[in-house]
C-alpha cells in the first residue's frame, strides 16, 4: 500500500471500454416492431419476414385493432395482417425486434408485451399530440388522484394512492371549449400549505398546485 499506478496498456483498456459503453450504438434507442418498447440499437435484431412466424401476432376478428374513422357513421373495421408498430417496421423484408419478442415468436408464442396482446392503441391523432397537462386531464377517460411529492434535504420522494375513476368526457366532447361549470366538475385546483394564497393577478389563470415553502 498504496497500490502501484496502472500501466499504460491497462489505462488504454479502461478508455476503450468507456468509449464503447458511451458510443452511439450503445446509447441510441429504437422501438421494437412487435412490442413498441424502446431498446438500445445494439439489442435490436434485424429479422427477415420470411424466416419468422408472425401468426401469433395476427389477431384478426378478435377486436384488438381498429381502423381510424373520420365519422361516426363509418363502419368499424380491424387492421389486416400482423399487429406491428408502424415506426419501426424497417424495410420491405426486415423487421426490428428485441430479444424477448424474437425468442417468443421463434417458439410460436405470443410475446407478453406485444401490441397484439391487447396493448395496441394505434397512432395518436395530430390534434392530440401536443396537448398540455391541463388539456390531457380534460380529455382523458379516467382520472387518478393527485400525487404529492415531498422534498427533504435535496432528495425527492413521490407518494400516491392508485385511485382511478371515470370522468364525464361526453360533456367536454359535445362543446369545446367547455364552460366554467363543466370544467369545475372535471378539474380541481389544489393549494397545499397554509401560507400561500393566490393573489388577484393569479386568479384569472391559477396554477394547478401551490406548495408551501415551509
Amino acid at each position: 500500500f498504496p497500490p502501484k499506478p496502472h500501466s499504460i496498456p491497462s489505462l488504454m483498456t479502461f478508455v476503450d471500454g468507456w468509449c464503447d459503453s458511451t458510443s452511439a450504438a450503445s446509447i441510441y434507442e429504437g422501438a421494437c416492431c412487435v412490442c413498441g418498447r424502446l431498446t438500445t440499437l445494439s439489442s435490436l435484431f434485424n429479422v427477415d419476414k420470411t424466416s419468422i412466424d408472425l401468426r401469433p401476432i395476427t389477431r384478426i376478428g378478435q377486436g384488438v385493432t381498429r381502423k381510424e374513422r373520420k365519422h361516426c357513421d363509418e363502419p368499424v373495421e380491424e387492421l389486416e395482417g400482423p399487429i406491428l408498430y408502424g415506426n419501426s417496421k424497417g424495410d420491405a423484408t426486415n423487421l426490428k425486434m428485441c430479444k424477448e419478442c424474437l425468442e417468443s415468436l421463434k417458439a410460436h408464442r405470443l410475446p407478453h408485451h406485444a401490441l397484439a396482446n391487447g396493448l395496441w392503441v394505434g397512432n395518436v391523432p395530430a390534434v392530440l399530440r401536443d396537448l398540455n397537462f391541463v388539456e390531457k386531464l380534460l380529455v382523458s377517460a379516467e382520472r387518478h388522484n393527485v400525487c404529492v411529492g415531498k422534498v427533504i434535504k435535496g432528495q425527492r420522494k413521490m407518494t400516491a394512492n392508485a385511485v382511478v375513476y371515470s370522468q364525464p368526457v361526453g360533456k367536454l366532447y359535445s362543446t369545446l371549449p367547455p364552460s366554467r361549470a363543466e370544467i369545475a366538475e372535471c378539474l380541481a385546483i389544489l393549494f397545499v400549505g397554509p401560507l400561500i394564497r393566490p393573489v388577484p393577478s393569479q386568479r384569472p389563470r391559477p396554477t394547478l398546485f401551490a406548495v408551501s415553502a415551509s
